[in-house]
């Protein structure tokens, strides 16, 4: 959920085999969605442009993805399930 006119932002927040992503534009509103995921670490919160994510996901070409993060200003490192030839690298932004 974005609008054309403006980047729009996206929170990605990590708990207990959930993941909550967040999208909030002034124009279109907000929304949430929650999905299970694999994930046993500390609770983790992480922001990224909506253009870049999208563009990231559009190029993905499986219906797992494999997540690493070494904290929330860092670069997130993206791969496919059974595709060591695909790598994708995706700076956060500020969630504030």
């Amino acid at each position: 959920m974005t609008s054309e006119k403006q980047t729009s932002k996206i929170i990605m927040k990590f708990t207990s085999n959930n993941l909550e992503t967040i999208a909030s534009d002034p124009d279109i509103g907000d929304a949430k969605e929650s999905v299970d995921i694999i994930y046993d670490l500390e609770d983790f919160e992480i922001a990224f442009s909506s253009d870049f994510l999208l563009d990231a996901f559009k190029s993905i070409d499986t219906e797992k993805v494999f997540a690493s993060f070494n904290s929330s200003t860092s670069a997130a490192l993206l791969n496919e399930e059974k595709n060591d030839d695909f790598v994708c690298l995706i700076m956060p932004i500020r969630m504030t």
